[in-house]
């Protein structure tokens, strides 16, 4: 839907208008869910949230024996009395994408591989929202990326620092509230469990267990942060955004699993870290894939794998690498008085 800019009837780019009513004010709010252009006929002070697009849980190799991290959400960029000027008329928005998730394994057999990988950037007033970290793989086959919020680390790497998190690159702009935090740590060198991806209201967690534990957890995603009071709850998750996405748990012998919350089990749209038993030795349903993809529009990471020797949907019998969450496409709000 054409989104009606600055309170007018003037299409203009983005998806979604509404009124919001709070403190004795009527508002405008208008929502971009991708790219467009803002139009502004008259001078307006405007409340600004950018959100990048979040990064992709870590690469995943098949029958692995460890979790991977988390993806990092999108930075944060967010102003309370930005000036729109007639003047400048229209306004360009570029809204960030989320890191797609690897579907398929690095080593499937299967000719359709995707590529997971860190979140876009989110650009428009000037300044950029980064877009999130990816989480880190296991076994040397890629680590965790730095982002608007780092990636969290994914579990057995010997390459020097790879087992850990990586930190924020979100810049910071004159007159702008910014948010961007760190990736938790992996298990480390062995057979552990991922960290959770960085979200803007606080850094991922670390793994927790030992080496081959039945009760290994992967890291929970970082905290999102709630933006209701200026935008209600219709936009993001009930008006929270930015949760990092959950770390992959790894367990050994034990049909257990464990799905790591984004955003230590709060809102903020960040996927669920997913659950495998090893090599689903004498029981191929013991995994647990579910929600692992962040929510669109909240700029949260995606769940971090696990290692999977069958494959999602089907028993028929492969090494394939268990599903990557994908982050949330970013976001940009702007509201106005009426």
């Amino acid at each position: 839907m054409a989104i009606l800019s600055a309170g007018l009837n003037h299409p203009q780019g983005g998806q979604m208008q509404y009124e919001f009513y709070s403190g004795g004010t009527s508002y405008m709010v208008n929502v971009f869910i991708q790219s467009g252009t803002l139009y502004v006929p008259v001078n307006k002070t405007a409340v600004i949230l950018m959100m990048g697009g979040g990064g992709s849980g870590g690469g995943s190799y098949g029958d692995q024996d460890t979790g991977k991290g988390g993806g990092g959400a999108g930075g944060c960029c967010f102003h309370t009395s930005y000036s729109l000027s007639s003047s400048t008329a229209n306004y360009q928005i570029h809204v960030g994408q989320g890191g797609r998730g690897r579907k398929i394994s690095y080593n499937s057999p299967e000719s359709q591989r995707q590529n997971c990988g860190p979140g876009e950037d989110t650009y428009a007033f000037g300044v950029i929202a980064r877009g999130g970290g990816q989480g880190g793989g296991g076994d040397n086959n890629n680590r965790s990326t730095r982002g608007g919020c780092g990636g969290g680390g994914g579990a057995r790497n010997n390459n020097s620092g790879w087992n850990n998190g990586s930190s924020s690159e979100q810049g910071s702009y004159s007159g702008w509230t910014v948010y961007g935090t760190s990736g938790g740590n992996a298990g480390g060198n062995g057979n552990y469990s991922g960290g959770g991806g960085g979200g803007i209201g606080g850094n991922g967690g670390g793994a927790g267990g030992g080496a081959n534990s039945s009760n290994s957890t992967g890291g929970n995603g970082g905290a999102g942060r709630d933006f209701s009071s200026y935008f209600g709850t219709r936009v993001g998750h009930n008006g929270w955004f930015g949760g990092g996405g959950g770390g992959g748990t790894y367990r050994h012998g034990t049909n257990t699993t464990y799905n790591a919350p984004p955003n230590n089990g709060g809102n903020g749209g960040g996927g669920y870290g997913n659950s495998q038993r090893e090599s689903q030795q004498g029981n191929p349903s013991a995994f647990n894939a579910n929600y692992i993809d962040a929510m669109d529009g909240t700029g949260g990471g995606g769940g971090g794998p696990s290692e999977h020797s069958w494959g999602v949907g089907n028993y028929e019998w492969r090494i394939t690498g268990h599903s990557t969450g994908s982050g949330g496409s970013g976001i940009v709000i702007v509201r106005t008085p009426i």
